[in-house]
């Protein structure tokens, strides 16, 4: 009596959920994926954290780029699928501009798009742009992503929630007080003989500015206009290619602070660059000069704390500390690294999000930050250490 039961109750089930099982192999099997924000940069991938819109768009101009990728994991080729994306339009979103052979919607909160044909294991990638407001207050904002087959039937439907936040000054003005401070703590910390450092001398201030001058040379002309920076982006593997391209500047970085080692050096150095390339290249923008500051402090108050410990050891009759054997090594290294850390940090958590307008996502802040401030170091050591030694004898 119980086996029929039991055998009644499984012939029961089976006729339950036979007819879902068979409505689910007919059904397509996509998989999709929306991102939007979608700063794509082809040596980091997908750089942006697509979490996060900022007010204003990407760099504050008023849009950003947005992508829908669309993956056929079944085993039969779909043709003529229906793609449809709608923007939030009532919070002030518009399409600017849908994907190749897309059409935007009269109002411009959605835009349409055939995929004519996706293959198994195929993907295909909509690349949009959409108009982003200024908002003062933070909000959730909503995409709609509905996809249809041939015979206007909705196989996949889906919102996206996104918050939508203004400008982050909050965090520019925390990092601006911090920097102010510790420069200050600093320089007190000097004049009371807790940290070692020297005033500038004329040729201080010459050698500083040279290298400051150099660096603007290795990017702005070496880089950019002869094409090193394009050279060591092929090479194929991520991170390290752009580290690469840093091997100029963290050469002559390193090398200057090591000349004159005391410490404002760094700060004055890349202070000087940073106006430099403004007035030459990019334009005046005084928002941007607390970002030497917050990549050259960290550097400076290293040097104030290692001076101070090797001095009566190293120190010269000019009262110019000068590190030699192994030690010297490991001091280039640090400096090398220290600049590189607190300059990627502070751009993608401070400056990125204020002045550009985007967030980066965690891998890409882990992954670069770690490589480059690897590489500045090697730098550091390997090159610009054995550089320093051989010149210090030639200059005055």
């Amino acid at each position: 009596m119980r086996n029929n039961k039991a055998l009644i109750s499984l012939a029961v089930a089976l006729l339950l959920i036979l007819p879902l099982a068979l409505n689910a192999a007919a059904q397509p099997q996509l998989k999709v994926q929306f991102y939007f924000p979608h700063y794509f940069n082809p040596t980091f991938k997908a750089q942006t954290n697509e979490q996060v819109i900022i007010s204003g768009g990407y760099k504050g101009r008023g849009s950003n780029y947005g992508a829908v990728y669309v993956t056929n994991t079944g085993n039969q080729e779909l043709k003529n699928l229906q793609l449809e994306v709608c923007v939030p339009k009532q919070d002030g979103f518009e399409v600017l501009r849908p994907p190749r052979g897309g059409k935007t919607s009269p109002d411009k909160a959605c835009f349409t798009v055939t995929i004519n044909s996706l293959k198994p294991g195929q993907t295909y990638r909509a690349s949009f742009k959409v108009k982003v407001p200024t908002t003062y207050t933070q909000k959730i904002v909503e995409f709609k992503v509905t996809i249809k087959d041939a015979q206007g039937n909705v196989i996949f439907q889906q919102t996206y929630r996104r918050p939508f936040v203004p400008t982050p000054f909050y965090i520019y003005l925390v990092l601006l007080v911090v920097t102010l401070i510790i420069l200050g703590i600093m320089f007190y910390l000097i004049s009371k003989g807790k940290l070692y450092g020297k005033s500038f001398k004329t040729k201080d201030i010459i050698y500083t500015t040279i290298f400051a001058i150099l660096l603007v040379a290795w990017v702005q002309i070496i880089g950019r206009m002869l094409g090193f920076f394009a050279l060591t982006n092929r090479v194929p593997i991520p991170f390290v290619n752009y580290a690469l391209g840093d091997i100029g500047y963290a050469t002559i970085f390193v090398l200057g602070v090591l000349l004159v080692r005391k410490p404002g050096v760094a700060t004055l150095m890349l202070l000087i660059y940073d106006i430099v390339s403004e007035l030459l290249f990019y334009g005046l923008d005084p928002r941007w000069w607390l970002y030497p500051l917050a990549e050259g402090i960290p550097v400076d108050l290293y040097l104030a704390f290692a001076n101070k410990v090797f001095a009566k050891k190293y120190a010269t009759e000019t009262g110019v500390v000068m590190l030699k054997g192994w030690i010297g090594y490991i001091d280039a290294a640090i400096i090398g690294g220290l600049r590189a850390l607190f300059a990627w940090l502070s751009l993608y958590y401070v400056f990125y999000p204020y002045l550009s307008h985007f967030y980066t996502t965690t891998y890409v802040v882990f992954m670069h930050t770690g490589t480059i401030t690897i590489f500045n170091m090697i730098y550091g050591a390997l090159i610009a250490y054995p550089l320093y030694r051989v010149l210090v004898d030639i200059i005055p």
